[in-house]
Parts: structure tokens; C-alpha cells; sequence
């Protein structure tokens, strides 16, 4: 940002101290400019009810600083001290009773509670790897889909999907999923493992016999089913793709395309290949993509590559470590979730199998559905 950028949000700030876009974006020139000590401050100081609806904002732009512990820490003393449970009611007990858990911890009987949407937990699961190198004695509040697919992937820890049986005497201390990043990382904000995968694939993709062939099998999707209300409907359509703006990709040849959209929209996907002729566009009949975690986490394993915008089957990918390209909204957008940043390289940093396509203006796919194309022609 430009330097009157910066006086702008000041003399917004010097006239309301609790102006939150304002200090958010008095945060991002200052980061902008490398001035992180001034950057901090502000959300050390007023990380409370006056600018928590922007915090997730702040996550994202120290990710372009590499603080990410830092962003983290902050997060959690803004949960802890800054009346924070307000986004977790379900957990307040335990997080009111138990100890905060911490490196030091060895060996402790930790209790982690998920308190977010699946493809959130997905993402969130992958730093089991990195508590396990603290303390193998961990019982995890998860949604029911994934207690089994984890299960298989962590077998030590004890996955539950539902509190009701869960006695606080039972355990030493408490951690929200959305936390655990911070345990990935060293002093310097490195982190100190390569990623490892978080899914384990239990049999092949499909008995369709259609499959059985020597074409690039494509697994996608192209929309978020982010629940309404508030900010999240215009998160969910300005991350869902129409399919109409895929027929680029459609239309590439020796390819098929495998339908791992959420939901059962096989009809819809029938007609739209009606409508477009296309022949390779298919829906596994033996697949259930609503609810059956294990069967999709299957299905994208066996393909060869996977094309979605930042959705569940995107975190499922990317815990697989396939390759994937997803497609993103601009940089920058209030769609564009902190998930997704991505290295200069254009991978996404924390799943390594997955590269970055980004639009350049908000609400046109056209580019990096371009790109895309461009980049699958060489692998065919």
C-alpha cells in the first residue's frame, strides 16, 4: 500500500480507537511496509471484542510474513483471554477447567476439541503428527464422518464424536483444534517436519468398468456448500465455480473427468453434459459424496490428478497429498480463507502436493481457468 494509504487508516484510527476495518487495515500497510513490531502491537492491543471478526484477516497476513506461531499464540490468548469461547460455547467447561495445553506438556492426558466444519477439522488433523511427538495419550472431539478415516490414519488417539461422555477428571489439559498449527512450528517460525499425510485409501476407486481405460482421470468439483448466514453465503458463492466456466477444461481430450462434488447432483451434471455434449463427465453410482468420507477419500486417491476450489474435497486432497490444482478467489479476498496461502513457488505450503490458481479480478475464473488448461495440455 502506498504511504497516504497508511496516514488514511491513522487519522481513521485517531478518530475512532475502535474502528476495526480500520485498525485491520493500519495492520496490513504496516506489514506491508516490513513493519511487523507495529503490526503486532495493534492486534496485541486490541484483539478483543472490537476486532475479532477480523483476526482470521490477521492470521492471513502474517502468513505473508512467515509468523505464523506468532499469529497463533495470538489466537490463542485471544480465545482464552479475550472472551474468545464465545465461538466454541459447546467446549467453555473444559476450557474454563483444564490447563492450556502447551510443549511442556509431555505425556499429559490432553483432550482437543473440534469445533469447526469438516473440511476445517480435515486441515486441522494433519498436526496430530506434530502432538504425537508431545504426548500419545489424546482423546479428540471430532464430526462424526471423520472418526473412523482418522482412526485408521492415527490409531493411538481416541476419536469421539460426541462430548456427552467426556468426564474433565479425566484429563490434564485442553486444546481447540484450530490451535494446534502452532505446534508445527520452531522458535524461527519454521516448521519443523515435512508434512505427512493425513488420510489413509482403503480400496480402489470404483467396479465401473468406464474407468478401466488409459485416459487422465480427473477427480472434481466446483462448488462450496459453506452453510448460509452472515458472511458465509458470500464466502460459498464467491468460491463456487459455475460449470459453464469449466468447459475449457472439459474439453481437453483423453481425459475423465470423476464427479466428487458434495451432494447428489448426478442429475444436474447428466443434463449439463446433455447440453454441452461432453462424454466424459462421470458419477460413480456405488459413491455416496455426502456422507461417505472414506469412499471419496478412495475416489480421489485413485485418480491422477484433482481440480476443486477450496472446499472439502480440496482438504481432502491435499491430506492425501495428491496432486491438486484448486482454484481460488482473488488475493485478498474476504472468500480467499487463510488455508490457502500459497508459497512463491505457487504451491500451497501446507499441503505440497497442491498448486495455487488464482483469479486476478473478483468473480472472473477466466484466468487461471486458463492457466490450468494450459498446464494439464503438458501432462497429456
Amino acid at each position: 500500500m502506498k504511504v497516504s494509504d497508511l496516514e488514511y487508516y491513522k487519522n481513521l484510527v485517531d478518530e475512532d480507537p475502535h474502528h476495526e476495518e480500520a485498525l485491520a487495515n493500519l495492520a496490513q500497510c504496516y506489514l506491508d511496509q516490513r513493519d511487523e513490531v507495529s503490526a503486532l502491537e495493534i492486534f496485541h492491543n486490541y484483539a478483543g471484542p472490537n476486532i475479532n471478526g477480523r483476526f482470521s484477516n490477521f492470521i492471513y497476513s502474517l502468513q505473508l510474513q512467515n509468523r505464523y506461531k506468532e499469529a497463533f499464540d495470538l489466537y490463542d490468548e485471544l480465545i482464552h483471554t479475550n472472551g474468545g469461547y464465545t465461538r466454541c460455547p459447546r467446549y467453555f467447561d473444559y476450557l474454563k477447567k483444564l490447563k492450556k495445553f502447551d510443549q511442556n506438556d509431555v505425556n499429559k492426558r490432553l483432550l482437543v476439541c473440534g469445533v469447526d466444519a469438516i473440511g476445517d477439522q480435515i486441515f486441522y488433523s494433519n498436526f496430530f503428527h506434530d502432538l504425537l511427538q508431545i504426548t500419545n495419550n489424546i482423546t479428540a472431539i471430532v464430526v462424526p464422518r471423520l472418526v473412523k478415516p482418522l482412526s485408521k490414519t492415527f490409531p493411538s488417539i481416541n476419536f469421539v464424536e460426541d462430548d456427552c461422555t467426556i468426564q474433565v477428571d479425566n484429563f490434564d489439559c485442553v486444546a481447540l483444534m484450530a490451535l494446534l498449527p502452532r505446534f508445527a512450528f520452531d522458535s524461527n517460525n519454521q516448521l519443523k517436519s515435512k508434512r505427512k499425510p493425513t488420510f489413509t485409501p482403503s480400496k480402489a476407486i470404483s467396479n465401473n468398468t468406464d474407468l478401466n481405460n488409459n485416459k487422465l482421470k480427473i477427480g472434481f468439483s466446483w462448488g462450496s456448500t459453506r452453510p448460509l448466514g452472515d458472511d458465509l453465503t458470500y464466502i460459498r458463492d464467491n468460491k463456487t465455480i459455475d460449470l459453464k466456466q469449466m468447459l475449457p477444461l472439459f474439453h481437453i481430450p483423453n481425459t475423465e473427468f470423476i464427479n466428487l462434488q458434495h451432494g447428489d447432483l448426478k442429475s444436474d451434471l447428466d443434463k449439463f453434459s446433455r447440453q454441452h455434449n461432453l462424454s466424459n463427465l462421470t458419477t460413480l453410482d456405488d459413491l455416496d459424496t455426502t456422507e461417505d468420507i472414506q469412499g471419496i477419500i478412495n475416489a480421489t486417491a485413485a485418480c491422477d490428478i484433482l481440480i476443486t476450489p477450496s472446499n472439502t474435497l480440496a482438504h481432502i486432497a491435499g491430506a492425501l497429498h495428491k496432486k491438486t490444482y484448486t482454484i481460488l478467489p482473488r488475493g485478498g479476498s474476504p472468500a480467499r480463507l487463510w488455508f490457502w496461502h500459497k508459497s512463491q513457488k505457487g504451491k500451497n505450503i501446507w499441503y505440497p502436493a497442491t498448486s495455487i490458481y488464482e483469479q486476478s479480478d473478483e468473480g472472473d475464473w477466466s484466468l487461471p481457468i486458463q492457466q490450468l488448461k494450459n498446464d494439464l495440455r503438458k501432462k497429456i
